[in-house]
């Protein structure tokens, strides 16, 4: 009888042991309601320049808008910070003994800041807003087109029309703009076209989605690391799993822009940016096997050590993809149209790349690598402007089904056992001395 109620209490120890184990893994929740893979916050920050935010969030996971504020001016900006994976790895110790199997984690982030929006005269009727090209004596060698004169995005700005509608159970749209009053003109190469001073509203529509979706991934690696032989591929596996799709479109208005004449075009400078944030260890693997972060622009592929570095222009709604690792790592995707409505009428809109920029910074073990292009899209002139690009990533969520947990974890697992059964022990020993 004595050994049978150690026997019941010890069970009852380990059963909750090992009950508590899977916790750190399982997937738990309804997984066909977005609510509970989501989020939304909004509230005031100090990074990224600081301002007001909105953000959706998903486990480690952000994607919204940041925006300047009476407090604290600032630039429009698009942020997302998503958790990727690089693979797998199985780890075995000097001995051959398989220690634990762990999912190699980073971070990729894209982003679009709004910066300036630039009149300018097309002299040579190309669409694209051309430099003048200025010599180290100042001296103009190469003519471009006539700029006129400039708005800033940085500065105060007020978000109107918050609101959140539930699609279905699997989507999830957060509607808001954020929009700007009478603007003064900066940079003005020509007083005769101020009209008034200011632009009389610069608005920005937001419309955030957040949905649910199933995907397949191929091919996904698994490496082999032990001790004293490093690592190297070992095999693939192919896995089903949940993705939270984060896209945001944005109807942008200008309204009351005083233009020089007819023959004017209004130039929304941007920068758009992505990049990858983790262990210098998982970056490198991934540099080494895959290349790192590029952008498929125009059927071109460009990484940091190949940025365009000359203007382009794209006369038909096209899009910008980043890639990180394998083909079912799209770090994100910029798309726009080619057709914008001016004054109730439909125009074509062109979007242009500047140039590209790359920065790369290292602190104690981790590594941030960020890939910039300056662009922007380009409209006619008008009273009332009206277009709406987009900006998209996601977040993907898999149970790569482990069976293995970290040594460590085990071992006190182990000892929270042994304790408790001979806590036990203890127990019926005392009861059976009464």
């Amino acid at each position: 009888m004595k050994w049978r109620k150690i026997g019941i209490i010890a069970l009852s120890v380990v059963l909750v042991c090992v009950a508590l184990l899977p916790a750190a893994y399982a997937d738990t929740g309804d997984e066909e309601n977005i609510w509970n893979r989501i989020s939304v916050e909004r509230g005031t920050t100090d990074e990224f320049g600081g301002g007001d935010y909105v953000y959706v969030k998903s486990g480690s996971a952000f994607f919204g808008v940041l925006y300047g504020t009476e407090e604290n001016n600032n630039f429009v900006k698009i942020l997302a910070d998503v958790e990727r994976y690089a693979g797998g790895v199985d780890i075995y110790g000097s001995d051959g003994r398989l220690i634990s199997k762990r999912i190699l984690r980073y971070h990729t982030f894209v982003g679009q800041q709004f910066n300036f929006a630039w009149e300018y005269v097309d002299k040579d009727g190309d669409a694209m807003f051309d430099f003048s090209v200025v010599d180290d004596n100042g001296t103009i060698v190469e003519e471009g087109d006539e700029p006129i004169k400039a708005i800033s995005f940085w500065g105060a700005w007020n978000m109107t029309d918050f609101h959140i509608t539930n699609i279905s159970n699997e989507e999830v749209k957060v509607d808001f703009t954020v929009e700007r009053d009478n603007i003064p003109y900066t940079h003005i190469m020509d007083n005769t076209s101020v009209g008034d001073g200011v632009v009389n509203k610069i608005a920005i529509h937001f419309h955030i989605t957040a949905r649910l979706e199933d995907r397949n991934v191929t091919g996904f690696p698994w490496y082999r690391y032990q001790r004293g032989e490093g690592i190297s591929l070992d095999h693939r596996e192919n896995y089903s799993g949940k993705v939270v799709v984060f896209e945001v479109k944005y109807d942008k208005e200008i309204i009351g822009w005083d233009f020089k004449n007819e023959s004017s075009r209004v130039v929304v400078e941007n920068t758009l940016f992505f990049g990858v944030a983790g262990m210098k260890g998982t970056l490198h693997l991934i540099r080494h096997k895959y290349g790192g972060c590029c952008a498929e622009i125009d059927n071109t592929t460009y990484d940091n050590q190949s940025l365009p570095m000359h203007r382009r222009i794209f006369r038909h709604g096209d899009r910008i993809v980043f890639t990180g690792v394998g083909n079912w790592e799209r770090v994100g995707r910029f798309r726009w149209e080619s057709n914008v409505t001016v004054d109730n009428t439909t125009k074509k809109a062109y979007y242009q790349i500047h140039d590209g920029f790359a920065y790369i910074k290292r602190w104690n073990n981790r590594v941030f690598a960020m890939i910039a292009l300056r662009g922007g899209l380009i409209y006619p002139a008008g009273e009332h402007i009206f277009q709406d690009p987009s900006l998209s990533t996601e977040q993907m969520y898999i149970d790569f089904g482990l069976r293995y947990l970290p040594t460590g974890l085990i071992a006190l697992m182990s000892i929270v056992a042994i304790v408790a059964l001979a806590v036990a022990l203890v127990f019926v020993y005392g009861l059976r001395r009464k």
